[in-house]
């Protein structure tokens, strides 16, 4: 089962990533792809053009952040060895990043450091959660 939802949650985030609007999926309840054949493969390693200081900008990188950070855990509770699930996590970053430039949304080399940035912080906090249980356990039986 934690297989099934690893799977389903990388469909559901490729899904978001690729769809011609965000806002028009949740107003129509279904997404709609737009193919682009020809796209401006030189954007993806564009890093001038971006807001950095824009409120919106920020939310919708916290939303890169929260999205790979949740792939990570799902990913992890499946497969349990950690190197394997960032690599496959990282590399889905980049696998959504470079999708969106055929589906006529700006993909771009930064947004996958944003995403692996999630990984990274769920690791994190994986890690100091499984290091406060051993400290605890080692309290209580000392």
């Amino acid at each position: 089962m934690r297989y099934v939802l690893a799977i389903f949650y990388g469909i559901f985030v490729w899904i978001l990533t690729c769809t011609e609007s965000i806002e028009k999926l949740f107003r129509e309840g279904r997404p709609s792809f737009l193919w682009n054949p020809d796209p401006d493969l030189k954007s993806f390693l564009d890093f001038d053009s971006y807001p950095f200081d824009s409120p919106a900008y920020l939310t919708q990188k916290s939303g890169h952040i929260m999205a790979f950070y949740l792939l990570a855990f799902f990913t992890h509770s499946a497969l349990r060895k950690a190197s394997v699930v960032f690599i496959l996590s990282a590399s889905f970053g980049l696998f959504t990043e470079a999708s969106q430039l055929f589906f006529s949304r700006t993909g771009c080399l930064l947004d996958v450091g944003y995403d692996v940035m999630g990984i990274t912080l769920y690791f994190i906090f994986q890690l100091a959660g499984q290091k406060r249980i051993e400290n605890s356990s080692r309290v209580r039986s000392g």
